[in-house]
């Protein structure tokens, strides 16, 4: 990113705390920080000490020439009408976080002449120092000044960016940001549940986590590898049905709906398998059948299953 291009960011929670050390290292020149409360601007001085925090974020936007909004996403519109008076705007890009969100947000700031659009790193910043940016994908969407400069940061912070052909709409906004939930927040519950049931099975909390870590970071990798195809274990792709109603037993003893979601992603496994020329259509018919039971047990009803 051109050391012209100062950014300032607005807020200071958990996606800031997490773009704030990585734009630093990259050497992107950060204007000012604005932070509302003074432990938020404490836990900015220990992890950045060279940036400069102000109270207000009219001050921290005044000071840049690539402004950041990473507050919560109700808040985003109400603080781009606030700063539109801050400054004059034209020549200045203003950005978001909010990946459920587009560029209509600020439109306040575009109003007065500003690059407006989204910078959404598609990646966990749950914690702060420890999200791993470099590699990971950003949702970039705008104006042509917004996305230019979107551009430039991705590159500073070895993002790779994210843009569709056409605006996506709120349709598409929402099926983009629910991917991201389902595998940035989805695993969690699963791991959780994972844990418990390790835990039911005689293991230790700690040695289950170390475990499932290790699974889910194998798990991936062997995604990366391969591809979602050939990377697929477990008794689905082998066609033990058996095994596959015990494991949803199981579940249903720590938590029943999660039982129900594990037999409806066993059904699309299932397709997956037979996709991949791994599993045979009779084993299949034999697991849909037996998903479908499980169901009526359950008190689900009918339902169609896999398609085989």
């Amino acid at each position: 990113m051109s050391r012209t291009r100062a950014v300032a960011v607005v807020g200071a929670g958990r996606a800031a705390l997490a773009l704030i050390p990585a734009l630093a290292d990259a050497g992107v020149p950060i204007a000012a920080v604005a932070a509302r409360s003074r432990p938020a601007a404490a836990r900015l001085r220990r992890a950045v000490p060279s940036v400069a925090v102000v109270r207000h974020a009219a001050d921290a936007a005044r000071a840049a020439d690539v402004v950041l909004l990473a507050v919560r996403d109700r808040e985003i519109a109400p603080l781009a009408g606030s700063l539109a008076a801050a400054r004059r705007w034209r020549g200045v890009v203003a950005l978001h976080l909010a990946g459920a969100l587009g560029p209509d947000q600020l439109a306040p700031l575009a109003r007065v002449g500003a690059a407006t659009g989204v910078f959404h790193p598609l990646q966990s910043l749950g914690i702060p120092g420890g999200a791993r940016l470099a590699g990971s994908g950003v949702r970039l969407e705008g104006d042509r000044g917004a996305l230019a400069a979107g551009r430039s940061l991705a590159r500073a912070l070895g993002l790779t960016p994210l843009v569709t052909r056409t605006p996506p709409g709120a349709d598409g906004r929402a099926a983009y940001h629910a991917a991201a939930s389902l595998v940035g927040n989805d695993l969690i519950a699963l791991l959780e549940v994972a844990g418990e049931l390790l835990a039911r099975a005689g293991f230790s909390r700690r040695s289950a986590g170390a475990a499932l870590d290790a699974l889910a970071r194998g798990t991936l990798d062997n995604v990366r590898a391969a591809g979602v195809d050939r990377a697929l274990t477990g008794p689905v792709v082998r066609g033990d049905a058996e095994i596959v109603i015990r494991h949803l037993r199981a579940i249903a003893r720590v938590s029943r709906p999660v039982s129900t979601a594990h037999a409806r992603l066993s059904e699309r496994l299932v397709e997956i398998a037979v996709r991949a020329g791994r599993l045979d259509v009779r084993a299949a018919r034999e697991l849909a059948a037996a998903l479908r039971a499980a169901d009526a047990r359950r008190g689900g009803g009918s339902r169609r299953g896999p398609t085989v």
